[in-house]
């Protein structure tokens, strides 16, 4: 399943949406969901609500995220470095 979602200025999930998978799995998705608590995202020191996409593979035995160490990080807008 794979899932977008915003994470709020805070390191909170703000909503999600579904990109790809069987809707009998989103209930799953979310209930792992509610406990994540990202890091904060910053541009120029001022913290920002960032857009990332996370997968999960669903096994006989349960979910597991793909990729533990995934960090999104906004694209810098135009004349900012």
């Amino acid at each position: 399943m794979i899932v977008k979602i915003v994470v709020d200025q805070l390191g909170r999930i703000e909503c999600m949406a579904t990109v790809q998978g069987h809707p009998l799995l989103l209930a799953s998705v979310i209930e792992a969901l509610k406990s994540w608590q990202f890091g904060r995202f910053e541009i120029k020191g001022k913290p920002t609500p960032v857009l990332g996409v996370l997968a999960f593979a669903f096994y006989a035995w349960g979910a597991v995220r793909l990729d533990k160490s995934i960090r999104w990080k906004p694209e810098p807008q135009v004349g900012q470095q």
